[in-house]
């Protein structure tokens, strides 16, 4: 998977959200590419994409019941800490769907819930992962980014997208081992 194939699925226009919302399932993954915007952040996300490859974030959905409303969004670990938010918080424009047809066990969504506004983000440990220059001894470490969070929620459940926590190498695996399709989301009908 490169760039150029990525881009041509977004270019390609995609399913409008409204018509998978109901479909998403939680535990299912989103991947986000961006394009370049002339800030010091948007130098710091071409770094990554141009490292790790095309998808410089990578988050997990989760379906909760809000004062008896049933609401998507999204788990992820960004800037400052690892938080919970509704889809467009995080995809303004849109996004690349991964159905995992695994939903999260009990204990994963207690080991979710029970990070929630917690952990810092290391920037470091994400270059590090990009860069292959991660300790044996990672999964020990509190230290948390995106790719890394998404993967230790989805082990408890027996999902396991490799040892590399990087978002690109990530949506490989879960294309890979467990047949999920990727899917260019876009938010606007």
């Amino acid at each position: 998977m490169n760039e150029q194939s990525v881009l041509d699925l977004i270019k390609a226009g995609g399913v409008p959200y409204d018509s998978v919302r109901g479909k998403i399932k939680s535990g299912d993954l989103l991947a986000l590419h961006h394009d370049f915007v002339a800030s010091w952040y948007g130098v710091q996300i071409e770094a990554v994409q141009r490292f790790t490859g095309p998808f410089a974030h990578v988050a997990m959905f989760q379906w909760v019941n809000w004062g008896g409303v049933d609401r998507l969004g999204v788990c992820e670990s960004v800037v400052p800490k690892r938080r919970f938010v509704a889809v467009s918080a995080t995809a303004e424009e849109g996004f690349f769907w991964l159905p995992m047809n695994r939903e999260p066990s009990a204990e994963e969504h207690r080991a979710v819930a029970d990070s929630m506004g917690f952990g810092e983000y290391d920037k470091l440990g994400a270059i590090e992962a990009g860069l292959d220059k991660l300790p044996a001894d990672e999964d020990a470490n509190p230290r948390m980014w995106c790719a890394k969070a998404v993967n230790l929620w989805r082990r408890v459940s027996g999902v396991d997208l490799g040892s590399r926590y990087v978002p690109t190498d990530m949506v490989l695996t879960a294309i890979l081992k467990y047949n999920a399709r990727l899917q260019y989301v876009r938010m606007n009908p």
